[in-house]
C-alpha cells in the first residue's frame, strides 16, 4: 500500500480470506486430501462442483442455500459475507456438493462427461454405453464411480457378499422366472417389472423374493440402476442366459 501510494496511485481494496483448516483443525497443507486442484478433474469433479464447495469455504450466502450454478455465485457473492474465523474442509460434503451437480445435468451432457472415464477404464465403446451410463446418474457423487458401476452391463463379476445374500430356495424360483421371461412377446423394462409382480404372486412369495435374487443373477451386486432398465439393455437372451446360468457357488 505505501508503494501505491508514494507513486501517487491509488491502491486496490484489499480483503483477508480465512484460512482453510482440516477436520482436526490443523492448518491445510498440499499434501492433505483437496488440497491439489489438479486432482479433482481426475478424480471425476465437475468444475462448477468444485466451485460451488470452495465458495462456501468461508462464505455465506445468509440463508439454507448450498447449491449454486456459476453465474448465481457470481450475483450473490460478496466479501461482506466472508466469515472471518477459518473454514473446515470436508471432502464428504464436498463430493456430495459434486453429486447435486451431477444430478442436475441433462442426461446426454453426463453421459459425455462420464465416458472418457468409462473408455479410460476399459469398457467397450458399445451402442449402449451411453444408456448405461445414464442409469447410474442419481447413484455417483463424481464421474470416476461410473465405470464401477456400470461394468456388469458388459462383464458380470460376482460380488461374493450379494450371492450370499441369495436364499438356495431362490434357485428354482430364478429358473422357472428365465422360462417365464423367456415366452415374453414384448422385451420392456418397465412391463417387465410387473410380468415379476405377477409371477411372486403366482408363487406365493413377496416381490423382493424375485426382485432380490435376479438382481444379483443378472449385475453380480446387490444395488444398482433400476432393474427394469437393466432387463431392457441386456436384452432378452442375455437376460434369460444370466439367471440359467447363475449359481451360489
Amino acid at each position: 500500500i505505501q508503494l501505491f501510494e508514494a507513486f501517487g496511485v491509488t491502491p486496490p481494496v484489499f480483503a483477508h480470506m480465512p484460512l482453510i483448516l482440516n477436520q482436526d483443525g490443523s492448518k491445510m497443507s498440499k499434501r492433505d486430501v483437496g488440497a491439489a486442484l489438479g486432482t479433482y478433474p481426475e478424480e471425476g469433479f465437475l468444475p462448477e462442483g468444485v466451485m460451488n464447495f470452495l465458495a462456501l469455504l468461508g462464505w455465506s450466502p445468509k440463508d439454507d442455500t448450498e447449491i449454486f450454478s456459476p453465474q448465481e455465485l457470481i450475483e450473490r457473492f460478496s466479501l461482506e459475507a466472508v466469515n472471518h474465523s477459518a473454514a473446515k474442509f470436508d471432502i464428504t460434503k464436498c463430493r456430495w456438493v459434486n453429486q447435486q451437480h451431477i444430478i442436475a445435468l441433462p442426461a446426454e451432457e453426463f453421459a459425455l462427461r462420464a465416458r472418457p472415464f468409462c473408455l479410460k477404464a476399459g469398457l467397450p465403446d458399445s451402442p449402449i454405453l451411453d444408456a448405461a451410463i445414464a442409469t447410474v446418474q442419481t447413484k455417483v457423487q463424481t464421474l470416476a464411480e461410473v465405470p464401477d458401476k456400470i461394468r456388469f452391463f458388459f462383464e458380470l463379476d460376482m460380488d461374493p457378499e450379494a450371492v450370499s445374500k441369495v436364499q438356495p430356495e431362490a434357485l428354482e424360483l430364478l429358473f422357472k422366472l428365465a422360462d417365464r421371461l423367456e415366452q415374453e412377446t414384448e422385451w420392456d423394462g418397465h412391463e417387465l417389472i410387473s410380468v415379476l409382480k405377477a409371477f411372486a404372486k403366482e408363487n406365493g412369495v413377496k416381490m423382493g423374493a424375485v426382485m432380490f435374487p435376479a438382481r444379483v443373477a443378472l449385475t453380480g451386486l446387490s444395488g444398482g440402476p433400476d432393474l427394469s432398465s437393466v432387463f431392457s439393455l441386456l436384452g432378452r437372451e442375455e437376460t434369460v442366459r444370466r439367471i440359467r446360468s447363475f449359481s451360489l457357488d
